[in-house]
């Protein structure tokens, strides 16, 4: 089997990769700089793959050559805004680019690699639950990042529904709070008040973001659901 995750430098997308090698998967690590850390885990990596730009549709066509994908894991994003706490503090550019990277790069990637998807395939969408839809008391802040995820929830329940037919099932995983270089940014702007060490390592959160992605079936499809398998849209 043949998995592709974004955003995979680091992070939870570095987990993912790890976790998904571990249990049997070829992985491409598509990123838009190569780390240590990726490059010592022996997958295959495909660097240069900027989200925010056009660019990286033929980007993402290229590293996949004309192979076939069992597996696509939309995993790059980015929280730019979580210091903007008032909406008059929010820096329309920033937002704008979270849109492009957060919406619009999933948007990228789809166009880029469901023609390359198996019958059978899947595409997991890692989004979040925190302060969307009421999954979580509503709070200000992290304004950008909110609304760019909701967008994607729209775009990845339309996607359901086209790829359907092609025997594609598609799902939005929300992973929780993870141990990451951007949560302890988030933790030292005093935007959250749980320490990141404390938190789930990135593999341990992509373990258990593991059965979330073995379940899916065309019978879940277009499902927006949390680690732990609770259904929230």
């Amino acid at each position: 089997m043949k998995a592709l995750v974004t955003g995979a430098a680091r992070g939870l997308g570095l987990g993912l990769c790890t976790v998904l090698k571990s249990r049997g998967y070829d992985v491409i690590a598509a990123c838009r700089t190569a780390t240590p850390e990726i490059e010592a885990l022996g997958v295959r990596v495909v660097a240069g793959i900027d989200l925010s730009t056009q660019a990286s549709i033929a980007a993402l066509r290229a590293g996949v050559g004309g192979e076939k994908l069992d597996l696509v894991v939309c995993n790059a994003g980015l929280n730019a805004s979580f210091a903007a706490v008032k909406l008059s503090e929010v820096d329309l550019d920033v937002m704008a680019y979270e849109y492009q990277v957060n919406a619009l790069g999933s948007v990228r990637t789809a166009i880029a690699l469901t023609p390359a998807l198996n019958e059978g395939a899947k595409v997991i969408f890692i989004t979040t639950g925190s302060g969307v839809t009421g999954k979580s008391p509503p709070s200000p802040g992290q304004w950008g990042y909110r609304m760019s995820k909701m967008a994607l929830h729209t775009m990845a329940y339309q996607l359901s529904a086209e790829l359907r037919p092609q025997g594609v099932a598609v799902r939005l995983v929300s992973p929780g709070a993870v141990n990451t270089d951007l949560m302890k940014r988030i933790f030292a702007a005093g935007r959250i008040t749980t320490a990141p060490d404390t938190l789930p390592s990135p593999v341990a959160a992509a373990e258990r973001l593991y059965p979330r992605i073995a379940e899916l079936t065309l019978e879940t499809t277009g499902q927006w659901v949390n680690f732990s398998g609770e259904v929230w849209g």
